[in-house]
């Protein structure tokens, strides 16, 4: 940090904090006027911030913020290491009952019960009868 010695002045300084702008002596110390804002990362995986010794930075968001973008209700999205990792609802077999399979509705995002006619149905048949169930 720069002390500004001698009478008191508005003489331009260097604050030493990379972080503002416009430098200046004040009442004997050196203080920055603007403060820079960082930005410009669309991703909300990633946060822009800035450093005093280093400046503007990009960093991961923190684990768990969520970058779900609503498309599908099936799929809760939460950031991971800087990166937005999805995951799918999960409907358990709560009636037992062996004519019927739980898969996540898309549209609403409650698990519902689909008929089936054989007694083990595959994930793809299950994604697809969702999703029939979902046009309709």
């Amino acid at each position: 940090m720069s002390v500004c010695v001698s009478a008191p002045n508005t003489n331009v300084c260097e604050d030493g904090d990379a972080c503002t702008l416009d430098d200046f002596c004040e009442s004997g110390l050196c203080a920055g006027s603007t403060t820079i804002t960082c930005g410009g990362s669309t991703d909300p995986c990633q946060v822009d911030l800035c450093d005093r010794m280093l400046g503007c930075a990009t960093v991961d968001a923190p684990l768990g913020t969520s970058c779900d973008d609503d498309l599908d209700a099936c799929t809760a999205a939460i950031c991971r290491a800087g990166a937005c990792v999805r995951s799918a609802t999960f409907c358990p077999d709560t009636d037992g009952d062996p004519c019927s399979a739980k898969a996540c509705d898309p549209s609403t995002g409650a698990c519902i019960a689909l008929p089936v006619r054989a007694k083990s149905l595959s994930p793809e048949s299950i994604t697809r009868l969702s999703s029939a169930v979902a046009q309709n």
